[in-house]
């Protein structure tokens, strides 16, 4: 099983938003007898989501970023992708992800991200090796957000059996 964790940190300055993205990849061996190994990485880092504007009692508009990709090969079983958080969201805020799927396989769309494993994208076949697969990061603020100390978040993707 191969695990890909994002490091998200997040400062607030006054209505200011950030949250900036470091990828690092995890490795861990799969399968048992023969060397089965199944992979997952990324393109590269996010740019920082900012949210620098709100309208007076509505929720601030969401920031996207859309610049990273991910690569992946599947040498034993039909596969899946899970997305979690390492400690919750503060309160009124999100982290939304969404990952394009290869072909034959389903991404669930939008997903939005929690300490809870949740699937991101299902029914990866045998022998798929795409890369290039989008990823996509959203951050959103309710309007009852307020000042959010900064604080660090780890993004886990995770492949395992599709069960």
């Amino acid at each position: 099983m191969e695990l890909l964790r994002d490091k998200m940190k997040k400062e607030s300055i006054g209505n200011i938003w950030r949250i900036l993205a470091a990828a690092a990849l995890l490795s861990i061996a799969c399968g048992s007898g023969d060397a089965v190994a199944d992979s997952i990485s990324v393109s590269g880092l996010p740019g920082s989501l900012i949210i620098s504007s709100a309208t007076a009692g509505s929720d601030l508009a969401p920031v996207t970023d859309a610049t990273t990709t991910y690569d992946i090969d599947i040498t034993s079983s039909t596969k899946k992708i899970t997305g979690e958080l390492d400690t919750a969201m503060p309160t009124h805020t999100s982290l939304n992800v969404t990952l394009a799927a290869p072909a034959g396989a389903t991404s669930n769309g939008q997903v939005t991200l929690s300490v809870t494993a949740h699937d991101l994208v299902t029914g990866i076949a045998v022998g798929t090796s795409r890369s290039g697969l989008g990823i996509s990061y959203e951050f959103t603020a309710g309007v009852h957000a307020g000042v959010v100390s900064a604080e660090s978040k780890t993004v886990t993707f995770t492949i395992s059996d599709n069960y």
